[in-house]
């Protein structure tokens, strides 16, 4: 399994969990009865993926392409925030794009090496985004 692969079967798992915080989270007094199809809805969203996370075959998440990931890493990454739950982050990650930035003001740098610390980069923000 590729590192794309877990790290979409992460993110699943991780907007599933928290749905089902979102939804504890909510009292029915708080929810007007329009809302309660709503509630039905997201409920049978948790309810199926339990039934088929662990059939989901690397083929398969192959498929979703980009465009998939990138939707799931942000829909996690909104739901963390407005559950108020704090993300974490890779260690070092920071300095290492402090570091990367640093090399990148220098002016005596060729654009391999540019393009090379901007890769670097790249890699580092899309690893750290997708931390469970």
């Amino acid at each position: 399994m590729t590192n794309d692969n877990e790290s979409i079967k992460r993110n699943l798992d991780k907007l599933i969990e928290l749905f089902k915080k979102f939804r504890n989270n909510i009292s029915k007094e708080d929810m007007p009865e329009i809302e309660m199809s709503y509630m039905k809805n997201l409920d049978l969203l948790v309810s199926n993926y339990e039934l088929i996370k662990d059939e989901l075959t690397d083929d398969l998440v192959e498929q979703f392409g980009s465009p998939i990931k990138d939707m799931l890493s942000d829909l996690v990454n909104q739901l963390r925030e407005e559950l108020g739950e704090e993300r974490k982050n890779m260690p070092g990650v920071e300095d290492n794009i402090r570091k990367i930035e640093q090399a990148l003001s220098e002016k005596d740098i060729t654009n391999d090496e540019i393009n090379k610390l901007l890769d670097k980069r790249s890699d580092l923000v899309s690893k750290n985004k997708n931390i469970k």
